[in-house]
């Protein structure tokens, strides 16, 4: 059962996950979300019970972890991927949720245990990465920034003297 999940690992994903629907698993993946959006909203929308946060928590884990229960990538492999989506599609379609979640749970164990190399941290990923100027805590700021900063202070205190 998926409750035996922290939600924390339905949301947070290690995986890289395809960014496309394969035109031929578009309906599935339709009737897929819609009942797992259906699902969170019914359980919201319940009457009060002893149930009712259980369910909430139930189909929120699908509703949040859908993407990367069928759209996880493991391999890279595209030649495999609509049949991977297909197979993960027709599993949910079908009730078959324990298959499902087996084989996330063996995909997120090897993702998990794969040593990943940091980086090298060179000037050119750095600026590459970067985009805008990064924060910096521990420096000064520089004279350029201080006298517009002194300039603006000194603006708004004559504005409220009048």
């Amino acid at each position: 059962c998926i409750r035996a999940f922290d939600i924390l690992d339905l949301v947070l994903s290690p995986f890289t996950h395809y960014e496309t629907i394969p035109k031929e698993a578009m309906e599935d993946w339709a009737r897929v979300f819609n009942q797992a959006a259906t699902n969170l909203v019914d359980a919201v929308k319940a009457d009060e019970g002893p149930d009712r946060t259980n369910n909430i928590g139930i189909a929120a884990r699908w509703y949040l972890g859908l993407p990367q229960l069928i759209f996880r990538d493991t391999d890279g492999r595209k030649d495999r991927k609509h049949a991977r989506i297909r197979m993960r599609l027709t599993a949910f379609l079908q009730g078959d949720f324990g298959t499902l979640l087996g084989h996330w749970v063996c995909d997120r164990g090897k993702v998990l245990r794969k040593d990943r190399k940091p980086q090298p941290d060179k000037k050119e990923r750095r600026a590459r990465c970067s985009g805008a100027r990064r924060f910096r805590p521990n420096r000064r700021p520089s004279a350029n920034l201080e006298s517009r900063l002194a300039a603006s202070a000194d603006v708004s205190s004559r504005s409220r003297s009048r």
